[in-house]
């Protein structure tokens, strides 16, 4: 039936108070995109991303091993997710206590860390992060550390800049602890080797690919990376995100608010670069595709080493995921329990210490002391547990 001008005259004039509210409200999104889209035409960014710039100041593209960081770089305003730390990196582009010049010879025993964002430290400066705690405990025994790993690094990463330090760069050390990431088998299916024998990849689906060439992984907006997956047109949450500054901040503090109300503890659980170690239903599965590239390139790693007279060693350690989900006999951990047996590598295995109890109270306990919140990565108590665990592992081993 047809509605009578007088109809919907009676209709606007009996609803006043809706009709400026959605004015009021839809003048205030045309007037924030305006903003917005202003500053990202002066800046060259849109408002949250700026971040981005000073990232890639110092992240930067390797063309031997897909990316690393800029040797001597310097900046106070590193960002992860919410975080703002101090970033310094050595003559080696390796994240440092201080920019410095590191001979490549060195009269001490020197042991070298290979891994990825976790063994990097994302979020805190060196001192606070497991390798530079490990750093300081081992100095006053005349031991020298270093850290060559890096956001976004996986085995063929490990073992082609490895090989890249001893043989083209010079560098001499006498051991290499790997601690290789649950995520690395998803990284792995997207990675190869080129005609010159160095590591380039797909561009992933799901990640821009400007971020992740330079190993700026999905990590880096962990903020948003839940809110853009649920809820809302997925195309409508990110046009708010890159054209909006004031609607897209209260559309993210709704999101948390409501989540939290429904219970949901923001943990970084049930993501598939961690989860398919719990769940494996990919198309191929991660672990029948990645597992088995994993073992090329560390089998591989291990007879660079083997050649150099480089003592390896290899520490594996859970993800949220393994921790929520109780999940002790990981496959992860049985993939390096034989392969290290194989090799007759030493292995410290880390879950142990994070992953004790069929308690669910209990585990999301361990999260929150011991992990970022809504975040995969150690907070400063994870690092102190991960170093101590290694200063005794290691002085055992010495013993």
């Amino acid at each position: 039936m047809d509605v009578s001008p007088s109809e919907k005259s009676n209709w606007f004039e009996g609803h006043p108070r809706s009709i400026i509210i959605g004015l009021i409200l839809i003048s205030f999104l045309v007037l924030d995109a305006l903003f917005a889209n202003g500053y990202k035409l002066i800046a060259g960014h849109p408002w949250g991303s700026g971040y981005l710039t000073i990232e890639r100041s110092y992240r930067i593209r390797s063309p031997v091993y897909h990316h690393t960081l800029a040797s001597n770089a310097s900046s106070d305003c590193a960002r992860w997710g919410p975080m703002t730390y101090r970033i310094r990196t050595n003559s080696l582009g390796f994240k440092d206590k201080a920019v410095r010049d590191v001979p490549l010879v060195s009269d001490k025993h020197r042991i070298v860390f290979m891994g990825d964002s976790f063994t990097e430290g994302v979020g805190y400066e060196y001192e606070r992060t497991f390798v530079g705690l490990t750093d300081s405990a081992l100095s006053q025994k005349g031991i020298e550390v270093l850290n060559a790993a890096v956001c976004g690094y996986s085995p063929i990463i490990y073992w082609r800049k490895t090989a890249h330090l001893i043989e083209d760069v010079g560098l001499h050390f006498d051991e290499l602890v790997v601690f290789p990431d649950v995520s690395d088998a998803i990284d792995e299916t997207r990675r190869f080797l080129n005609e010159n024998g160095n590591v380039t990849e797909y561009s992933p689906k799901k990640l821009p690919t400007g971020d992740s060439q330079i190993g700026l992984t999905k990590d880096m907006e962990e903020g948003d990376r839940h809110i853009l997956s649920t809820g809302l047109s997925k195309k409508f949450k990110e046009w708010l995100r890159n054209n909006t500054i004031v609607s897209f901040s209260a559309f993210k503090l709704g999101h948390r608010l409501f989540n939290i109300a429904r219970g949901d503890k923001g943990y970084a659980i049930n993501e598939q670069a961690a989860y398919w170690t719990i769940d494996d239903r990919s198309d191929p599965p991660i672990g029948e595709e990645g597992l088995p590239k994993i073992e090329t390139y560390v089998d591989r790693l291990f007879e660079l080493t083997k050649t150099h007279n480089i003592k390896l060693t290899v520490v594996v350690f859970p993800n949220p995921d393994q921790v929520y989900y109780a999940d002790s006999n990981s496959v992860w951990v049985s993939f390096w329990k034989n392969w290290c047996q194989r090799h007759d590598v030493p292995l410290l295995d880390c879950f142990p210490l994070l992953v004790r109890s069929q308690a669910i109270r209990e585990r999301e306990q361990t999260l929150d002391r011991y992990y970022l919140p809504s975040d995969f990565h150690f907070n400063e108590n994870g690092a102190r547990l991960i170093a101590n665990a290694f200063l005794d592992f290691y002085t055992a081993s010495a013993n």
